[in-house]
């Protein structure tokens, strides 16, 4: 409450004096106020007013608070048990608020959640914060989402190797033991892809490679496909030599 106090000085021919206030702040409704009135003689003390009136300096239901709406990263690191990481942006930003009061500012409190800088693994981590007024009168609690998505997938990427064997017919080589023996050919034996944004490549792990001399029999090709975040998967190619 804002009570205002107005005296009308009087004069010797009770004629209208000059206006005069004060502001008492913080009273609560109900307060009584003593008002003394001094002067020579009463009987020319004209006349005095007061007006206490309740003003809502902060609006007691609390300030419009808007939250900040749900976001998404990506990780872009490693951390913990070999899993990918991003970090949380210092600070988090909470949204806005504002007060229908006059001259009444807000803040806006986190209670819960993620804090700026940290390093998390994906996952769906969610904020919880409030706004209050200068009053101390506060909003509905508000929240929103901080979604981590993997860059790579930690499966590793999906490998293809081809579909059918390779096979070799004997020509007139011979291996190191004499024997009849087929080539090796230069081939494409395998493709990857990850997510959009991950990249990655094939490389042979184990088996026969190009050139190599290879007796009737049956061999297998390992090929492995590794994505950015070093995550890797498998698939194999038999090669038969007839």
């Amino acid at each position: 409450m804002i009570a205002r106090l107005f005296h009308v000085l009087g004069s010797n021919d009770n004629s209208c004096g000059d206006l005069s206030s004060v502001t008492i702040r913080n009273a609560s409704q109900g307060t009584n106020l003593l008002i003394a009135v001094l002067g020579a003689s009463m009987d020319d003390a004209g006349e005095f007013i007061v007006v206490a009136r309740e003003s809502i300096i902060c609006n007691p239901e609390g300030p419009e608070y808007e939250c900040e709406t749900s976001y998404t990263l990506s990780t872009d690191q490693k951390c913990g048990n070999n899993e990918q990481c991003a970090t949380i942006p210092s600070p988090v930003e909470l949204g806005f608020c504002y007060d229908s009061g006059v001259d009444c500012e807000c803040t806006i409190r986190q209670i819960s959640g993620v804090q700026g800088g940290e390093i998390l693994p994906a996952g769906i981590y969610e904020v919880v914060s409030v706004a209050e007024n200068d009053a101390g009168f506060a909003s509905d609690e508000c929240s929103f989402r901080v979604n981590i998505e993997n860059t790579c997938n930690p499966q590793g990427p999906t490998i293809r190797c081809v579909d059918d064997p390779i096979r070799l017919r004997t020509r007139s080589c011979e291996s190191a033991n004499g024997n009849p023996c087929g080539i090796m050919p230069p081939a494409m034996l395998a493709a990857c892809q990850d997510f959009n944004e991950c990249a990655c490549t094939t490389e042979q792990v184990s088996g026969p490679v190009p050139g190599d001399k290879l007796e009737i029999g049956t061999y297998t090709i390992e090929m492995s496909a590794t994505n950015s975040a070093q995550y890797s998967s498998t698939c194999t190619v038999p090669v038969i030599v007839e």
